[in-house]
């Protein structure tokens, strides 16, 4: 009888002990907080090396197709001398600001935006699109 006792016992404690072994040396466990990048659930927001103020936020992945026209038509304005630099800063100070509503809102919500500030967020971005193809359409 105590011979099965203590085995009992030592297969109990194999049991508890088996879970543990079989984690990796480095892999912060089974909640993922020692990852980087896309596993620890922050998309774009890395704070590593490199970020001079903190961790960084690059926006929202589906506006960036937006950001990027927006700024290609501001540049292409200045190029073709519709504005002047001053006021390509003044717009780009604008698309700054859109881009601190989404970090904010990234704040709130991560990754889960409400489609009303979703819809806000295009909205912002539409309006200041067709304040940019209005001074590129002025003669």
């Amino acid at each position: 009888m105590k011979i099965l006792t203590t085995s009992l016992a030592v297969l109990a404690l194999a049991g508890l002990a088996t879970p543990t072994l079989a984690q990796g040396y480095y892999d912060g466990g089974y909640d993922r907080d020692g990852g980087t990048y896309y596993d620890r659930g922050t998309g774009d927001y890395y704070g590593g090396y490199g970020a001079l103020y903190g961790p960084s936020f690059y926006g929202y992945p589906e506006y960036r197709g937006a950001e990027q026209h927006i700024r290609g038509e501001i540049w292409q304005a200045v190029r073709d001398d519709m504005i002047e630099r001053e006021d390509a800063q003044a717009l780009f100070a604008e698309l700054q600001q859109i881009r601190q509503h989404q970090a904010r809102e990234f704040q709130k919500h991560g990754w889960n935006l409400p489609y009303w500030d979703r819809q806000e967020i295009r909205n912002e971005l539409n309006r200041l699109d067709r304040e940019v193809d209005q001074i590129r359409q002025e003669p």
